[in-house]
């Protein structure tokens, strides 16, 4: 209300936006009719939105307060676009940095969750990047703010659910602050100087950054390869500021240190987030946004021809066999006796829990195995194509392997040849 009021001071053409999050009952509803009448008593445009954030925390999976967050950012965005606004104010406050501040270290981060907010920055919500995000109160402290409220009879209400302590934010506030309080009266500016230099110290880092990222890394498509010993030998900063470029979190660079420093087998790992993948090849580590598992398809194999499978093309021919003709196929080429492999016959993408009988073994394997023999990276496995047969069995793994039921004899007439 304070932020309204002093916008409306200045003259700034600007407008209310309010959300109902429907937690609190009448109170919430309250909220709202204060800023309606306010909105009316000055002329200043007013939007508004009622949400059940209750059932919507529910249905993703996500706290209540994940969930506000989600809904107001993204009809925030909806509202911009379809009424022309060019930016978004919200009146976050030197609290609010220093809580943020305490909570980020808390949880674990890099420098940039010691940052703090900034006064003006990107829109918090995927697609917007061409509006802003303003913080026009972040240097008042919550006492200040009231005050100027009560100095000029700036209506506002009090959200009674600050006063519990259920949330950690709310912890920090009643339990924690007032003990910095005692120790250091003027916390509040140490901090947001603090923050300051953090910033600054940032920017002279993310130069760095930037300069040994581009040395080591190289793009492939949309995924990007980190060799492993490059990756090894930089300072620990920069390996979380490389993870949380990718938005892995501290928890994360955790685990992937484990792998690191583990004896066992380092290959075939994946670590993934809503947005990215990582995966640990022998010898690089590998990331890529997460895709969409979808053109998964089978297909049906009816006679020779080309044909293409998930985005993978391949060619099938049937030979005469002929007495000196050479059975080692390159690499990408699989031959098999044609009686013993008859069409139609349906070639897929690579499941778990699928296995064969490799030519030369008597046991079963599973192909998981077979790629980690081979030293496949996950992201190559996952493009693997499987001649399907009952029960989990393939018969031929594309372009690496046959299973032993359908080699080629002394007694084979016509060979059935494969080429992806």
């Amino acid at each position: 209300m304070v932020m309204a009021e002093l916008c409306r001071r200045c003259g700034v053409p600007f407008a209310v936006a309010h959300c109902n999050f429907s937690l609190r009952g009448q109170e919430s509803d309250s909220d709202e009719a204060l800023v309606a009448s306010w909105c009316a008593s000055h002329g200043v445009k007013m939007h508004s939105v009622r949400f059940d954030t209750q059932a919507f925390a529910s249905e993703n999976g996500i706290s209540v307060e994940m969930a506000a967050r989600e809904l107001r950012y993204g009809w925030f965005a909806r509202l911009c676009r379809e009424q022309g606004y060019c930016a978004l104010a919200v009146a976050h406050n030197a609290n609010d940095n220093a809580e943020t501040l305490m909570l980020n270290l808390l949880r674990g981060t890099g420098l940039k969750g010691i940052c703090g907010m900034r006064t003006n920055g990107p829109f918090p919500y995927p697609g917007c990047s061409d509006l802003v995000l303003l913080r026009p109160m972040l240097r008042f402290s919550r006492e200040q703010i009231t005050r100027f409220a009560l100095e000029n009879d700036v209506p506002f209400r009090d959200d009674s659910t600050n006063e519990g302590t259920d949330y950690k934010r709310n912890k920090l506030r009643h339990k924690v602050f007032p003990v910095f309080g005692e120790i250091n009266p003027s916390f509040l500016q140490t901090l947001s100087r603090d923050m300051e230099y953090f910033c600054s110290a940032q920017e002279v880092l993310d130069g760095e950054y930037a300069s040994l990222k581009a040395s080591i890394c190289t793009s492939e498509g949309d995924s990007v390869r980190i060799p492993l010993a490059s990756f090894k030998a930089l300072a620990p900063y920069m390996q979380y500021r490389m993870m949380e470029e990718y938005g892995f979190n501290a928890d994360a660079m955790e685990s992937l240190s484990a792998m690191l420093e583990a004896e066992g087998t380092f290959s075939g790992k994946v670590l993934r987030n809503p947005a990215y993948e990582l995966f640990t090849a022998p010898e690089e580590l590998i990331v890529r946004p997460v895709r969409e598992r979808s053109g998964r398809q089978p297909v049906v194999v009816e006679g020779p021809g080309e044909y293409d499978c998930c985005g993978v093309r391949f060619c099938v021919e049937v030979l005469d066999r002929e007495k000196d003709m050479p059975l080692k196929q390159p690499l990408g080429t699989v031959a098999v006796d044609a009686d013993k492999l008859p069409f139609p016959f349906t070639v897929r993408g690579f499941a778990e829990g699928d296995w064969m009988v490799p030519l030369g073994m008597r046991g079963r394997k599973k192909l998981s195995d077979i790629f980690t023999d081979l030293h496949i990276p996950v992201p190559d496995k996952e493009k693997a194509l499987v001649i399907a047969s009952e029960g989990g069995r393939v018969l031929s793994l594309l372009g690496l392997r046959i299973d032993g039921s359908v080699k080629v004899t002394d007694k084979t007439e016509r060979i059935l040849r494969i080429t992806i």
